[in-house]
């Protein structure tokens, strides 16, 4: 008597059938993987060409403008599966290769040594550098430097004094720092080095390559200037122009215990997005949904469970700062509104939920978002 399915196919044919077809299928894929690699080499040839072109025309290999009309296009023409946070992350990867192949070329031996002989116990204007943040990175950059000079209102600084310097620093509010950057970028020798501390990353490092042949670094350090001691530190350095100084500004800061990331200036920016943008956007709100409670902050914090306080805390911390601190890392990110108004369409669903008593929902949604973050201790709040 047989024992095979309707079909009459034996079970084992069955099974042996289906690992020839995912034999098959992975055998497509493994001839795709090999002409996807071989467009890509022929991807860098031609950024290589790119790059003596460039290099001959005195050219800064970092054109964030053509940058972003790649990533632009790729993502409306992508009409597949993949999603456009997809296309994004793997085009950046691929411009960011192209870029490398292009950036040694741009580098004389000659400059690097040049570069590395005026790192070595260089002259540093901080501009900005009576500031919080322009002071606290002065402290990092003091023990290196035969003399910095922290510029500020009541301290300028002159045309001269900016040509002699090895290096410039820019710590500015990130309204003014493009204006800033192309008043003094200008002034600094093509040996020298200059570079941001601002929030974000490729307009002030698009100014800074089109405003000076000097090196140039971007740099955003992830820590408050009011916080020396706290245990985590991280800066992120985004290469724009030269080695040298590249170099020279990761060993400070790995010397100093800051860890560094390394990104490109939209990479830095997207992601700059949720962690400043949507960040201080729910803090915010949270702020006026306090004030408008009709009670005092005396009577919440006398109530107050730890996680509400810590929320408070956060909030009392944004206060002390300028608000046109939060303004500037909401309206001049232009990918902070995309992940507020991903932030606002969950707090849309949520209400939903909860309006219509909906605990099924509610429950499924809570579980899926235990897949993200993973195993979590459980603690009461």
């Amino acid at each position: 008597m047989k024992t095979g399915d309707a079909t009459g196919m034996q079970p084992e044919q069955d099974e042996d059938a289906a690992w020839e077809d995912l034999d098959r299928c992975r055998q497509d894929i493994d001839a795709i993987d090999i002409r996807i690699l071989s467009l890509l080499s022929e991807r860098l040839d031609a950024a290589v060409a790119i790059g003596r072109i460039k290099e001959q025309r005195g050219m800064a290999v970092f054109d964030p403008v053509r940058e972003k009309a790649i990533l632009e296009r790729m993502t409306t023409r992508n009409h597949g599966r993949l999603t456009p946070d997809a296309i994004r992350d793997i085009f950046t990867r691929i411009i960011s290769a192209g870029r490398a192949v292009q950036g040694p070329r741009t580098v004389t031996r000659l400059s690097l040594k040049i570069g590395h002989q005026r790192l070595m116990n260089p002259k540093v204007a901080v501009i900005g550098g009576t500031g919080r943040m322009g002071a606290c990175f002065s402290h990092i950059l003091e023990p290196h430097c035969r003399e910095i000079i922290r510029v500020g209102r009541s301290n300028p600084i002159t045309s001269e004094q900016v040509a002699a310097c090895d290096v410039l620093v820019f710590s500015v509010p990130m309204k003014e720092t493009v204006k800033v950057i192309r008043k003094m970028a200008p002034l600094a020798s093509e040996d020298a080095m200059i570079m941001d501390l601002t929030s974000i990353k490729a307009k002030p490092m698009a100014a800074m390559l089109h405003y000076s042949r000097a090196e140039v670094v971007g740099a955003h350090p992830l820590f408050g200037p009011e916080k020396r001691g706290e245990s985590k530190k991280t800066c992120v350095l985004c290469e724009g122009r030269g080695e040298a100084g590249m170099v020279w500004i990761r060993k400070i800061l790995e010397s100093s215990g800051v860890n560094v990331l390394v990104a490109t200036p939209e990479v830095h920016d997207h992601v700059m997005g949720m962690i400043q943008g949507a960040n201080h956007f729910a803090s915010l709100a949270f702020a006026i949904c306090m004030a408008r409670s009709g009670y005092s902050l005396d009577t919440l914090e006398g109530f107050a469970t730890p996680a509400f306080q810590t929320r408070v805390d956060r909030v009392k911390n944004m206060m002390g700062q300028p608000g046109e601190l939060f303004g500037s890392l909401l309206m001049e990110n232009p990918s902070a509104l995309g992940f507020v108004s991903d932030y606002l369409e969950g707090a849309r669903e949520i209400l939903a939920m909860v309006k219509q008593g909906d605990t099924k929902e509610f429950g499924k949604r809570f579980e899926s978002l235990k897949n993200y973050f993973g195993q979590v201790d459980e603690k009461g709040q």
